[in-house]
């Protein structure tokens, strides 16, 4: 039998052999190799998502946080009939349909399994996100997102919603109730055309003289949502960690908002400081029938595959600790500013508020056009003497105009965002607002989220 050689491993062997040493080495490949043509497949089917972790519940409830820590999912007792294992994966926001994605901006994803899970009793969905910090120290603007549930093909509005700001914290918490599952996201309109605010609470009052809060909401002539009625109420919690701050619940109807018309109602309570401790101011606005029917309808017609109604209980929510502090010769003033001890009130000082605390996008790299307009935001001056501003990226790939600007008292301007195109993945920004003058320097934060790729 003929032999041959093979140079490469320096071995004498005859055909018959080689050819055998070729099909075992063939045989071990494939018993390697094999198992991982299989698992890759797999893996790319999940890929949309973080592959959520599984938590089982009973019919005793429970609770289950997505990985990302954002979304908590709260399952009241008596929900479940029998033990069910539950799963939120997080999906991108780049799978919503364009012309939702177009008109709000969407903080979370999120896949909510088994799909088509059904609940004996509301099941409470929440997604916190960062928010614009008060750092004017005299208003707190809540965001007005709500949620979406999609079931199949059908997308429906919660009937039941609630939006929570803690100024401490600066998280916003966008919450509501479904009865079965399948996908959530948040949805916070860019056009701000509705507004929920709480003004004059400060971060520290003296004894003895407290602070005045108020309450107001505002639409303008371009605002897509009808309310029947809205309640505010103005509210000092104590006991709250021994506090001091005395109890007021005071409520008041700013009556009912139409589409396309521009109207502002603002109620204020006087809260005061019987003795040093902290206190916690919580303002709430209750709507009755929320309407967003014309907020809905995109490119002149309702949302593809909506379904049912598209008005909501919703509330609004705010709070923020005060400190009482001990001290003579200082006062709080009006503007809710507390000074040192013995230090005169400042005859004005500037404020800062922003329209929204976040904004998203998608670019596709190749086909959408560069630089890409992401959105405008405005930028208001709540103060009582005008200020300098100034808005700073944290990355090359996000860019402004103005850039800086000078605002009065009360004066508001829009800042147009866009995205650069300096580079090709996916990123979160931010945007440092900030205002210089007299009370100041006062800062807020805008955070920018892209989803960047082919």
């Amino acid at each position: 039998m003929a032999e041959e050689t093979n140079p490469a491993w320096g071995l004498s062997q005859t055909t018959a052999q080689l050819d055998r040493s070729w099909r075992d080495l063939f045989s071990r490949l494939r018993a390697i190799l094999y198992p991982l043509f299989i698992a890759i497949p797999l893996a790319l089917v999940g890929c949309g998502g973080d592959g959520g972790d599984a938590v089982t519940i009973g019919p005793e409830g429970g609770t289950v946080t997505s990985s990302d820590g954002l979304l908590k999912l709260t399952i009241p007792e008596g929900a479940l009939a029998t033990p069910t294992e539950i799963t939120i994966t997080k999906l991108a926001i780049a799978d919503i349909d364009e012309s939702i994605r177009e008109a709000f901006d969407i903080h979370g994803h999120y896949k909510l399994e088994p799909d088509g899970q059904q609940f004996n009793l509301p099941v409470t969905v929440a997604l916190t996100y960062p928010g614009a910090n008060s750092a004017s120290n005299q208003e707190i603007e809540v965001p007005q997102a709500f949620i979406l549930h999609k079931s199949g093909q059908a997308i429906s509005l919660p009937e039941t919603q609630e939006v929570a700001l803690d100024a401490d914290a600066g998280t916003v918490t966008v919450s509501a109730q479904i009865s079965s599952f399948s996908q959530v996201w948040d949805n916070l309109p860019r056009d701000g055309s509705l507004r929920v605010r709480f003004s004059g609470v400060p971060n520290t009052a003296l004894v003895g003289s407290g602070f005045a809060a108020s309450a107001t909401v505002s639409s303008s002539a371009t605002s897509k949502i009808s309310i029947d009625q809205a309640i505010a109420t103005l509210e000092g919690a104590r006991p709250v960690f021994n506090s001091d701050l005395e109890n007021t619940d005071d409520k008041y109807n700013l009556g009912a908002f139409s589409p396309n018309n521009a109207r502002t109602v603002t109620e204020s309570a006087s809260f005061g400081c019987s003795a040093s401790g902290t206190g916690l101011f919580l303002g709430k606005v209750e709507f009755n029938n929320y309407d967003l029917f014309q907020m809905l309808t995109l490119e002149g017609a309702l949302l593809a595959g909506f379904d049912g109604p598209t008005s909501t209980i919703y509330t609004s929510r705010a709070r923020r600790a005060v400190a009482c502090i001990n001290g003579t010769g200082g006062d709080s003033g009006t503007d809710g500013n507390t000074t040192d001890p013995g230090t005169p009130t400042p005859s004005g000082v500037i404020g800062l508020n922003l329209s929204t605390s976040a904004m998203s996008f998608v670019h596709h790299v190749g086909s959408t056009e560069c630089w890409q307009t992401v959105g405008t935001f405005s930028v208001a001056n709540t103060g009582t003497t005008s200020g300098a501003y100034s808005v700073t990226p944290s990355t090359s790939s996000l860019a402004v105009s103005p850039e800086s600007f000078t605002l009065g008292a009360g004066e508001t301007t829009n800042v147009t965002v866009s995205f650069t195109c300096a580079q090709t993945t996916s990123f979160t920004g931010t945007l440092q607002v900030t205002g210089t003058g007299t009370g100041g320097p006062v800062n807020a934060t805008v955070t920018v989220s892209g989803e960047v790729g082919p």
